[in-house]
């Protein structure tokens, strides 16, 4: 039997009128009251004053103060156990002596809100605390995660799996604070289970490790921060919150937010003492048999999903595009992507991670759901090749990367060979995406420079964007052998150094390997050359350019939009209020924001002093992002044009929520700010848009500002997620390399124009 778990938190101030009448009927009835309090002892005074009682009431306790991150949020920078030592100290001096007094009865929440992102070093910390806590009669429940935090694959860091275990060990003495709102105050399941119900991951961890799952305390539940449903409505989200929390033994309970002084919310809160009251004295639950696990749905394809780590670099991302692109395999960096296209496919549906490594949380969820997983591209070990003596001026360097090159600057002639068996000659040679998991072998790979040096490597070692392979089904000895004349051929000859050079090796190896040969030379699509080439430009040129001309890729069509609202993107994304707010990052800095609109185009300028912006443009179709001059280092800008030098599309302008929008591609080109001529830039090239409208969010919540933004919608551009608001642009943008959130925003007015930078590039 299970009853009503949810009750109050309170603070000091605001209006707790009643909380002493619910403690004293809830314990006469021998109902545990659930009451939570900050920084005094609100609430907690009336279970003490009851004295002894056998009624298992759930107490917490919180140190607030002055509202500032100093109490909620550990020191970062510090070694785990030494940040434990000095938050400990900082709270502990600022408890109620009646909580001190009864520190076996009241459940301790150290920190408040913290940095999600920081789940592994978290999760350390927490235990040295525990431990700390736990040595002077303390129990306590760690981290008060925000509510829709953190994301699955947190729980499974080396750190949290550790905490986890001391809660396994230390039951009764340490346990999980998390915090679920819905953010919506007219729909208490907003995103269920991704809001309130989000426990349901961590238990999903536990379960996955083979650890008891530990005591939780939902230390702050409830709507919004600043308002309560009527009652009536109130209270039938309540009766849902409580059956869902029934279901849980080790849920302990939840304190609805506020009694405490806190935008007026107190007032709407204390109209519900009573309410709850009444319903813990009468409500009984019963933990409901688990349903059985659904059969799977008939007709559904394998699925396979590409999975690159989070902190992926660029060219991580475009050499795993261009691999998975023959395959149409869907690719991603997000792990909730991964699992959602896993559960729409069937049984058989399969992830490949670019870097397992790397990725061992989301490793870790594919295991826990089920589902197989494989590296891809591993490479496959190549037989040894005594290479050292072609000439003495042709030096060997291992693993020199040229994966930074554009598909035109690079040509390969490609030779192949048997192993055995020793009679057999490859007949049928065909060009392939890097797949190594088909390929029976993989052979060594030679770039050779315009001065006439050969660096060796392996093919997959380069993280190039294509490789040479074959189609020799049944022979587990074949290897490739290619070579790579870099620069740029389509405008200008090589030098005669590389083509001696090159004429040098192929001699060699025709020598050196023990058995037949036959040589191709192509570039990275498919090419028309059969045959060797000689060692002048001319005997080269059919087999960097190809007999005849290759046809484009054809791009697949895109899908139909789903069914649902069409939103139009320009007012959320480029608004023309002007208004002018502060974004906080991680480290703390905060960098001021003014979207300006002059006709169809806006600057989103960024810094009080530097005048960076991005200039983005829109007509009745799409929306494009034309050129950014703030992505760093300073002096440097880049522009976005598609191959014809036109605008590139971003996205459409109308879209629906879970509508998908791909261009193109297009070519990134960075420059110089002073010139406006390009520069050598890793990260120049071709690229393509893949923005998706994930979802309408409303009322979204900030924890950087206190309060929500009405009128949110979150669009996903590649690896970036951003989200805009009605009236003030772009609030929030979220990435594996840093984010940004609203932290401030100024009163019309107040604060000067930002002024941008003008140059050769515009402004």
């Amino acid at each position: 039997m299970t009853y009503n778990k949810i009750g109050f938190l309170a603070g000091v101030g605001g209006n707790p009128n009643g909380i002493g009448e619910y403690v004293r009927q809830l314990d006469a009835a021998g109902i545990p009251a659930v009451v939570m309090a900050n920084d005094g002892s609100t609430g907690l005074s009336d279970v003490f004053a009851l004295g002894t009682t056998d009624v298992p009431h759930v107490l917490a306790f919180r140190v607030v103060r002055d509202g500032s991150e100093a109490y909620a949020v550990p020191e970062y920078h510090l070694s785990p156990a030494d940040a434990a030592r000095v938050h400990w100290d900082k709270i502990r001096s600022h408890f109620p002596a009646e909580v001190v007094a009864n520190r076996d009865r009241v459940w301790i929440f150290p920190i408040n809100e913290v940095d999600k992102n920081r789940a592994d070093w978290l999760g350390h910390f927490a235990v040295s605390l525990a431990q700390i806590a736990n040595g002077e009669g303390f129990r306590v429940s760690m981290f008060g995660f925000a509510s829709g935090e953190p994301e699955p694959e947190h729980w499974h860091t080396a750190g949290m799996l550790a905490y986890l275990r001391y809660c396994e060990a230390h039951p009764d003495d340490a346990g999980i604070c998390l915090h679920e709102y819905s953010y919506d105050v007219g729909n208490i399941e907003n995103m269920y289970p991704h809001l309130i119900g989000r426990f349901q991951r961590l238990h999903d961890a536990c379960d996955y490790h083979g650890i008891a799952r530990p005591k939780i305390l939902i230390g702050e539940w409830g709507w919004t921060l600043d308002n309560v449903p009527p009652v009536v409505d109130a209270m039938r989200d309540i009766e849902w919150g409580a059956e869902l929390y029934a279901q849980h033994e080790n849920i302990l309970g939840a304190g609805i937010w506020y009694l405490g002084p806190y935008l007026g919310i107190a007032d709407k809160a204390q109209r519900l003492i009573a309410p709850v009251t009444d319903f813990s004295l009468t409500a009984v639950f019963d933990p409901p048999t688990p349903p059985p696990p659904p059969e799977p749905q008939p007709g559904k394809h394998t699925a396979i999903v590409v999975k690159l780590p989070q902190d992926m670099t660029p060219e991580e991302w475009l050499a795993a595009a261009a691999v998975a692109y023959p395959f149409r395999h869907t690719i991603t960096a997000s792990h909730d992507d991964m699992l959602t296209v896993l559960q729409g496919g069937n049984d058989s549906s399969y992830v490949k991670f670019t870097h397992p490594d790397r990725d061992q949380s989301a490793v870790a969820l594919v295991e826990y759901f089920g589902y197989h997983w494989e590296p891809f591209g591993e490479p496959v070990p190549a037989p040894d090749l005594e290479i050292q003596n072609i000439t003495d001026d042709l030096p060997q360097h291992a693993t020199k990367r040229y994966s930074e090159r554009s598909l035109d600057e690079i040509t390969h002639l490609t030779i192949h060979h048997t192993v055995s068996p020793p009679d057999r000659l490859i007949s049928s040679i065909a060009q392939y995406h890097v797949d190594s998991l088909g390929w029976p072998g993989i052979g060594y790979h030679y770039v050779i420079k315009a001065d006439g040096r050969i660096f060796q490597t392996n093919y997959l070692d380069t993280k190039s964007y294509h490789a040479g392979s074959y189609n020799a089904p049944g022979d587990e000895n074949l290897y490739s052998v290619g070579i790579a004349l870099q620069g740029d051929f389509t405008h200008n000859p090589p030098p005669q150094a590389q083509l001696d050079a090159a004429a040098a090796l192929v001699d060699y190896l025709r020598e050196a390997l023990p058995n037949e040969l036959q040589a191709v030379g192509h570039r990275h699509m498919p090419g028309a050359a059969t045959a060797c080439p000689g060692a002048t430009w001319a005997d080269w040129l059919p087999y960097v350019t190809g007999d005849e001309p290759q046809p484009a890729p054809v791009p697949p069509p895109e899908p139909p939009p789903p069914a649902g609202p069409v939103f139009d993107l320009v007012p959320y994304m480029f608004p023309t209020s002007r208004r002018i707010y502060e974004v906080r990052h991680p480290d703390g800095s905060q960098e001021r924001i003014q979207t300006q609109v002059e006709g169809n185009r806006a600057y989103i300028c960024k810094g009080e002093n530097q005048g960076f912006w991005e200039l983005w443009a829109w007509d009745d179709q799409y929306i494009y992002l034309v050129s950014d001059t703030s992505p760093g280092p300073d002096g440097v800008y880049y522009n976005v044009e598609t191959a014809a030098g036109e605008l590139s599309p971003w996205c459409k302008r109308h879209m629906t929520p879970g509508e998908t929008f791909r261009d193109n591609g297009h070519v990134v080109t960075f420059r110089d700010k002073s010139t406006c001529q390009p520069i050598d830039d890793n990260r120049s090239g071709n690229a393509q848009n893949v923005t998706t409208f994930v979802q309408e969010l409303g009322h979204f919540y900030f924890d950087t500002l206190g309060h929500p933004l009405g009128d949110c919608i979150l669009l996903r551009g590649n690896t970036e997620e951003h989200i805009f608001a009605l009236g003030y642009g772009r609030v929030a943008w979220y990435a594996p390399w840093g984010d940004s959130e609203i932290a401030e925003i100024h009163a019309p007015g107040a604060r000067p124009d930002i002024v941008r930078e003008r140059g050769c590039f515009g402004g």
